[in-house]
Order: structure tokens, then C-alpha cells, then sequence
């Protein structure tokens, strides 16, 4: 039986370093949770600045080359080398886990199945984090959906969209499955001096100090929308002369491509004076402060949008497609813009609107904001994820 008036012990393992949406949801937590309680420790696929962010926070973190499902590996050969490298790293986890005594293991994505692996070896408890939404191929979702029912103990979904998809696999179970929101500290997303920052950008970037500033952020992929979001610009650029568009986001290495892609899309437009394309940066808070409103056009349904939840937090008008889990965060009409699924022109249209009527778009900020500090506090995200926690120790504990 365990001792559960010690310190828990949690290995976390990631799919990543970088800072995007669910690296960023990772640091919050191990920043947070209560250390006089828990001691977390991480272990990375790879190096980059998500390391240095952790080690700031004084918490063991390491780098372990273990395979990530992605799809280079969809090939006989990728397939070959992901197995072997799997049963490799996963030996190398389960007895890092059994020497450090570890209490519970947070996979914290679905790109990780080596928590199946040191659920076999070990029996530990496994915590689930599933910050994705599959849509194809059917049999990857139905693989993943197999895997993550039958070797964890506690699911737990990003948003009720992403619970539903998962229970639409017919193989997991609603009593395995819990929604937590994401919550954020909205104060690291926010800049001190707005009005300062927004000035510096602006001559950084060639924008003139009196044009509005649409944005979007996000890793640039055949999903994220970026080229909807070019496309929607020609609605709103022909209604508002003296306004940029502002693209932040990188890519994964060996698709840059992606990049040229984009940029050969936004050479072709008219208007592609007034489009500035940035590479990903980990002072967001910078672009929050640039932007006067914020666009999500994600062609594929988003789960649970960090970038969304910093936006909301900086009081910036939201105009998105209507699915995934930005449905949850904002209300539309309220705080906000919800339009038809790769509608470029509607889209393009509620940008407009909002550019045009600066009361209503400060209106929606305002809402926004409200409705992240209620909903979507790290407060509630901590506490609620301790529960998972405690829970799961004590009933192997009884065991």
C-alpha cells in the first residue's frame, strides 16, 4: 500500500518543447500546482524552449529521444523504426519510473503512447491528457480511442467537444472520462505598457500608427487556417483601406515548405503590402497588444485554443469558425464572433463589422475577458487536476 501523506511524485511526458497551445498548458500546470503536495518531474522528446521555461521554475526536467506519433512515420519503414524505437524508450521509462518511485504518470497528449507501454511494465497509474480532436484517418481514432481507454486510468479532455469525439469511438467509456478546461495565469500573457509595445511592432513592421491591426496566432499547418485567414483578408482590406493583417506562427522541422507556401499565398494577394507574416515568438503577449482583433480560423475543429484564452485575457474581440471547442470559451454575438465552418467571406464580414463598430468590439473584449477570468482560471484548472491526482493515488493505493 502507498503512502499517500508523502509528496506525490509525477512524471510528466510531453510531445515537445516549444510554446505553443498544449506546451504552454503544460508549463502552467507545473508552475501551479502545490509543491508542498506534488514534485513533478519532466521528461521531453526534445530540446527547446519550453526546457529553459521549466528549469526556471526549479523543476527537474529531461531530455529522452522517445518516439512521437506523427505522420513520418506512415510509412513500412517509418512504421519499423517508430515500434523499435518504442519498446526501446519505453523500457528506459519504465525503470526511470520504478527506480524514482514515481506515484502517477501525465501523458499529456495523445502523440505519447508510451504511457501504454509503462502502464504494462510498471502498473501505475496513467492520467490521460487529450488536447486533440480526430477526425481521419478513422483508424488512427480508432486506434488512439483503443489505446487511451485501455491503459489509463483517468482521462481527461481539454473541452466537451473533444470528450464527445472521443466517445464517439464507441470504445471509450464515459466513466473513464472527465472534462477539465484549460485555465491560464492571464497576467503572463498581458503587456505592462499596451499602447508602448503596440508602437514599437507597429514601426518594427512598417504598419502606421494609426491602422488597426487584425492577428492570428498559431503553428502554420494544414489545419490552423492561415490561408482561410489570407483569403478573408481580401473581404476586409476592400472595406478598411488603413488596416494590417499580422500572422505569427512557425513550423515543425522538415515542413518548411508550409512557411513558402504561405508567403507564395499572401505574394498573390492585392493586398499584400498590408500582410506580415512573423515567426513564432514566446513574447506573445507583444502581438495581444498590437492586435485589435483576434481571428481564429482553424479549418479543422480546435479542442480548447490557448491562444483563445490569452486573447480573451488581453480583452481583444474574437472572430472564429464555429466548431471545436472555441464554441465553449466564447459566446457569440457576445463575446464575440462565431461564423459558418471555411466561410472566407462571412469571416471576412464579422471582421469587418467589428473594425467598423469599435463599440461593439470593445463590448465583445470586455466580455471576453469576464468570461475567461470566470470560466477559465488557472485556479479552477489546478485544483481540479489535484483532485485527478489524489484520486488516482488513493485508489491504488487501496489496491
Amino acid at each position: 500500500m502507498k503512502n499517500i501523506s508523502k509528496k506525490i511524485k509525477i512524471l510528466y511526458l510531453h510531445a515537445g518543447a516549444e510554446l505553443y497551445g498544449a506546451d504552454k498548458i503544460l508549463l502552467e500546470l507545473l508552475t501551479n500546482i502545490n509543491k508542498t503536495e506534488f514534485e513533478p518531474t519532466v521528461i521531453l522528446p526534445n530540446n527547446g524552449p519550453l526546457i529553459a521555461k521549466i528549469k526556471d521554475k526549479n523543476i527537474n526536467v529531461q531530455v529522452l529521444p522517445y518516439p512521437i506519433v506523427r505522420r513520418k512515420f506512415f510509412t513500412p519503414f517509418g512504421i519499423l523504426k517508430y515500434i523499435f524505437e518504442y519498446i526501446k524508450y519505453g523500457f528506459i521509462l519504465a525503470k526511470f519510473v520504478k527506480k524514482n518511485s514515481i506515484d502517477i504518470v501525465h501523458i499529456n497528449t495523445t502523440a505519447v503512447l508510451e504511457g501504454a507501454f509503462i502502464k504494462v511494465a510498471t502498473g501505475i497509474p496513467i492520467v490521460w491528457h487529450v488536447h486533440e480532436i480526430i477526425l481521419s484517418p478513422k483508424i488512427m481514432f480508432k486506434f488512439f480511442s483503443l489505446m487511451i481507454q485501455t491503459f489509463s486510468n483517468q482521462i481527461v479532455a481539454v473541452s466537451e467537444a473533444t470528450r464527445k469525439r472521443l466517445l464517439q469511438s464507441k470504445t471509450v467509456k464515459q466513466r473513464k472520462i472527465k472534462t477539465i478546461y484549460n485555465g491560464i495565469e492571464s497576467t503572463t500573457v498581458i503587456s505592462l505598457d499596451k499602447k508602448m509595445v503596440a508602437t514599437t511592432l507597429k514601426n518594427k513592421l512598417s504598419i502606421p500608427q494609426n491602422n488597426k491591426v487584425v492577428g492570428m496566432i498559431g503553428r502554420i499547418n494544414s489545419w490552423k487556417g492561415q490561408e482561410d485567414f489570407v483569403k478573408s483578408l481580401e473581404v476586409v482590406f476592400s472595406k478598411n483601406k488603413s488596416t494590417h493583417a499580422v500572422i505569427v506562427g512557425g513550423v515543425f522541422s522538415g515542413e518548411e515548405y508550409r512557411l513558402q507556401n504561405l508567403k507564395d499565398v499572401v505574394s498573390q494577394s492585392e493586398y499584400s503590402d498590408q500582410i506580415h507574416i512573423v515567426d513564432f515568438s514566446s513574447n506573445v503577449s507583444d502581438f495581444y497588444a498590437l492586435f485589435d482583433i483576434f481571428v481564429l480560423p482553424s479549418t479543422r475543429p480546435d479542442p480548447f485554443p490557448t491562444v483563445v484564452l490569452e486573447a480573451m485575457a488581453n480583452k481583444l474581440p474574437i472572430v472564429s469558425y464555429n466548431h471545436g471547442g472555441v464554441t465553449e470559451m466564447i459566446e457569440d454575438r457576445v463575446s464575440g464572433r462565431l461564423v459558418d465552418v471555411q466561410n472566407t467571406n462571412l469571416l471576412g464580414k464579422a471582421v469587418s463589422n467589428l473594425l467598423e463598430d469599435e463599440v461593439i468590439a470593445t463590448t465583445f473584449g470586455n466580455e471576453a475577458y469576464k468570461r475567461q477570468q470566470k470560466l477559465f482560471s488557472i485556479n479552477q484548472f489546478i485544483t481540479n487536476f489535484e483532485k485527478v491526482y489524489k484520486t488516482e493515488v488513493q485508489n491504488e493505493s487501496k489496491d
